[in-house]
């Protein structure tokens, strides 16, 4: 009976019917006396019986209900203001309720674990119709308690509930992992505010953002701030980042210089002269492809035009009334309709109007100017009116034969260096900072090359010598490099040192506390994930129950 029934000491089954979606339990309370929900004296006087209706837990993907025979009393105590009251059954059925506590206990684990439409889908297939919004209601409903009466040690970070219009403030207890509350936006009060309220904080691991050290330093004046180190070489790379930027015209000529060392232009004797002749017809020389496929589908539907045409005059109409019919031109349909086979264009060979320029274009290729644009301009100059093309075309089989000869086509007398793509700002800084057995041999050298650049080979010893600090946790070397760091010729991270000056105390901490905000970083993480399932509904006070309540 207890896999049946919450509580089988309060009730009794009397039968279970069934149909083909759902199973109806019929119960009955069995309690002798009860007590009156206002004096809370006992009773056992009945009133009057009467029936509700609720559901319960699914059996095996069917919905079930429970038909509930449950009375009314008298309240015995003539002080009590209420002389008759419904019994009370607040273990398994509230008042008014149309479900039973274990089934609303279900829905909200639903609700919490998986948002209102993907909730309403499984709960579906596990035997209960739900709506989504009665799922997030259940959630709403569900008090949830923030655990920070015991936090000593918090994380904070922000989170976008809308990027880069609303943020909110994460908070995480960093020795349990857990997240103690959020709160709406990112500004210095209300964390300081949240502070206040919670005296026993003495360490907050935050980022570098100035609201959250003037809320810190407000709210929790007598709590250790430690910066988050993995913002602190996040500021250190942008700075390295847009001093490589600065130093992009002399990293330029260092590498100009470097290929223009290794890659000297090499000299390439032109090919013996190759007697060629115009070619005669268009398939003789080379058209684009997309030239090649218009004219082939012209060629088609011409054909088929022709076959319509020869059609229609096979059945008896004439030129007249085969133009109208097909919309064409006289002169068009009359050529295909006195044609006994399909008329084939002749066109014209191309280069003919170079036939004057053909001796000067042969000498000038033999010469050695196989440019066709050079050509084009020095045959203009002598009256020729066409186009580059056409000249191109003409000279184009003296070129394949040379091809054909040589195996590669013969460009200009000077080969140029092929161009090289300059590493970025943001590709250098990787570059440098790889492990080197992680490295190519093309990488490998592009790092020789930039450590060449003595401004950029300083700069990396200062952001390679802080890393192994940080790293180590030597925070009485921080002063030491900050004064290196000043000293360097073009003041390199001048932007980044002036930071590190104005939060002092919570660098040199994260220097030598162990406590970093990799934990709260990964619970926002899990907050991204519960916003994105909630498909647009991911109000603050939703979001806030959901992750607060699996923590």
């Amino acid at each position: 009976m207890k896999t049946l029934l919450p509580v089988p000491e309060f009730f009794a089954l009397e039968k279970i019917t069934s149909t083909e979606d759902h199973i109806i339990l019929h119960v009955q309370t069995t309690r002798s006396c009860v007590c009156c929900p206002d004096c809370q004296q006992s009773t056992s006087r009945v009133h009057s019986r009467y029936t509700r209706k609720a559901g319960d837990l699914p059996w095996e993907g069917l919905c079930v209900r429970w038909q509930l025979e449950t009375r009314k009393f008298f309240c015995l105590n003539p002080a009590c203001t209420r002389r008759i009251f419904c019994e009370r059954l607040p273990q398994c059925l509230e008042k008014y309720a149309h479900r039973t506590a274990r089934l609303n206990q279900m829905l909200a684990s639903l609700a919490f674990a998986l948002g209102g439409e993907a909730g309403a889908k499984l709960a579906v297939q596990l035997g209960h119709r739900v709506s989504p919004a009665t799922l997030l209601e259940r959630v709403r409903r569900t008090p949830v308690a923030t655990e920070c009466a015991t936090t000593r040690v918090l994380g904070v970070d922000d989170f976008a509930l809308r990027r880069g219009t609303v943020y909110g403030t994460m908070l995480v207890d960093l020795e349990t992992h857990r997240v103690v509350d959020l709160l709406q936006g990112r500004e210095a009060q209300p964390l300081a505010d949240w502070l206040r309220l919670h005296p026993r904080i003495t360490t907050i691991s935050r980022d570098r953002a100035p609201a959250y050290q003037e809320g810190a330093t407000s709210g929790a004046p007598q709590a250790q701030q430690v910066a988050d180190r993995w913002h602190i070489l996040k500021n250190l790379t942008t700075a390295w980042e847009q001093y490589l930027h600065q130093q992009a015209s002399t990293i330029k000529a260092h590498w100009q210089a470097v290929y223009a060392a290794e890659l000297q232009p090499t000299i390439v004797l032109p090919p013996p002269p190759v007697e060629q002749v115009v070619p005669a017809t268009a398939s003789e020389y080379m058209r684009s492809r997309a030239d090649q496929a218009r004219r082939q589908h012209r060629h088609q539907e011409r054909k088929a035009q022709y076959e319509k045409v020869q059609s229609l005059k096979t059945a008896g109409y004439n030129i007249g009334h085969i133009r109208r019919l097909l919309g064409m031109s006289y002169s068009a349909a009359r050529t295909l309709f006195v044609a006994s086979e399909y008329p084939i264009i002749q066109r014209r060979a191309p280069g003919s109007s170079l036939a004057p320029y053909h001796s000067y274009l042969q000498q000038r290729w033999e010469e050695g100017c196989q440019n066709a644009q050079q050509l084009h301009r020095e045959v203009t100059a002598q009256g020729y009116q066409g186009s580059r093309v056409t000249v191109w075309r003409h000279i184009y089989p003296w070129r394949k034969a040379a091809t054909d000869v040589n195996g590669t086509p013969p460009r200009s007398l000077h080969i140029q260096p092929p161009r090289q793509q300059l590493p970025k700002p943001q590709e250098s800084i990787w570059l440098l900072l790889k492990v080197e057995s992680q490295l190519t041999t093309e990488e490998k050298q592009k790092r020789e090359q930039l450590l060449q650049v003595t401004t950029v080979k300083r700069s990396c010893e200062l952001v390679q010598e802080f890393r192994k600090l940080l790293a180590s946790r030597k925070g009485e070397a921080l002063e030491r490099w900050m004064q290196q760091a000043e000293a360097t010729e073009g003041a390199p991270f001048k932007g980044f040192l002036s930071g590190v000056r104005r939060d002092l105390a919570a660098v040199q901490n994260a220097f030598s506390l162990p406590w970093s905000n990799g934990q709260t970083e990964g619970q926002v993480n899990r907050l991204k994930f519960l916003k994105r399932q909630m498909f647009g509904r991911a109000k603050f006070d939703l979001l806030r129950a959901r992750v607060l309540h699996y923590p």
